[in-house]
This record gives structure tokens, C-alpha cells and sequence, in this order.
């Protein structure tokens, strides 16, 4: 059977189809299978496409976990790079750039199901479920537990104008860094994290 699934049904039975096939236009080496994840979680009211950071102690950072079919899940870390990191930013509201991601000891693992893994953003994305991404990987291999929960803390946007010191040990040295459009940034540099920064004071 050529099924058409939506996802939003009970039983396969309830999905439509495209009708019956036979050995020459679907051989047997295209049969179907599927591993499930075994967990006992109960619907919640997300929608699909839905991202969040949870376990942080600001609302800008914590565990990656993402809504698909009114579940909440974890996010894989394998792959995950600065791309990730930008898209996932951008999609919560907060700056694109500056964002750490960690491993699961840092913001705890997950409980429910691992519902992504193996994503492969470009950066220019709105949403984590614009890029391409590995599925079969979420339910075999390295993606299989919560050991390999992302986390990322984004950078807040700032105030235009707002000048702070970074990296230096105390609050009177560091790093310019300079607030310009709502994102942290170095001025007249070859890139837009690198630079010389001129302060009055």
C-alpha cells in the first residue's frame, strides 16, 4: 500500500492511500520499517515547529527541546555548531550571534522523547525544523539517549548603545564590546565579532 500518512491519526488503517502496489513497482527491498522510541508520555499543547530552553536559570538559556505531534522533546548534540546555535537563537527572539552550546551535564537531560538529531543548518534559517537534519539517527546509534542532550545559552538582546567589558577577571578590564542593533558587536573589524572599539569616557 502507497500510504499517505499525516501523522494525526490513531492507526495506520485511518490514513489515506494512493492504493495497492505490487512487486515490479515497489519491490521488496523497499519495504518499510521503523523503530519506535518506548516511553510513556502524555500530549501536552505545543505545536509542532515549537522550540524552547528548559533547566536554565535565565529564559535565554537551557536545554534544546522541540515540539513535534504535541510532544516536547530533546535535541541531539551531534552536528550541532554555531549554525545550530544562530537558527535556534534567532527562532526564540534572542541574538544570533554569541550563543555557547554544551553538553547534557550542563543543563540536565532530558525525560521524554528524543525527537531530533544530526542537524545540518546553514545559519540562514528561521526555524530549527527548516534544516536539514538526519531522522533516522534520533532513534539508532549515538542519538539513542538523553547522555547526548544539547544545551545552548543565546546572548539576550541588548539596548542600542550599551558598552560592557568582557573576558578581562575584573569589572574594570575585558573586551569592548558594544551594543548595535540589538546584537553585541566589535566595530571597524574585518569581522563582525573582531575589531577596534573607540570609547568616550
Amino acid at each position: 500500500i502507497d500510504l499517505n500518512c499525516t501523522g494525526e491519526e490513531d492507526r495506520v488503517w485511518n490514513c489515506s492511500y494512493n492504493g495497492t502496489v505490487d512487486y515490479y513497482t515497489c519491490p521488496s527491498n523497499h519495504d518499510a520499517s521503523i523503530i519506535c522510541q518506548v516511553t510513556g508520555i502524555e500530549p501536552v499543547e505545543c505545536q509542532t515547529g515549537n522550540a524552547r530552553l528548559v533547566g536554565g536559570t535565565e529564559e535565554y538559556e537551557g536545554r534544546v527541546e522541540v515540539c513535534i505531534n504535541n510532544n516536547w522533546g530533546s535535541v541531539c548534540r551531534y552536528s550541532w555548531n554555531t549554525n545550530e546555535n544562530k537558527v535556534l537563537c534567532k527562532q526564540l527572539g534572542h541574538q544570533e550571534l554569541g550563543a555557547q552550546y554544551f553538553s547534557s551535564n550542563t543543563y540536565g537531560q532530558g525525560s521524554g522523547p528524543i525527537l531530533m538529531g544530526y542537524l545540518y543548518c546553514t545559519g540562514s534559517e528561521n526555524s530549527l525544523f527548516e534544516c536539514s537534519r538526519n531522522v533516522f539517527s534520533v532513534v539508532s546509534g549515538v542519538c539513542a539517549n538523553h547522555y547526548n542532550d544539547v544545551g545552548v545559552k543565546c546572548e539576550e538582546v541588548c539596548k542600542n548603545g550599551t558598552i560592557r567589558l568582557e573576558s578581562g577577571g575584573l569589572e574594570t578590564h575585558g573586551r569592548v564590546e558594544v551594543c548595535v542593533n540589538g546584537t553585541i558587536r566589535l566595530e571597524s573589524g574585518g569581522l563582525e565579532t573582531h575589531g577596534r572599539v573607540e570609547v568616550c569616557v
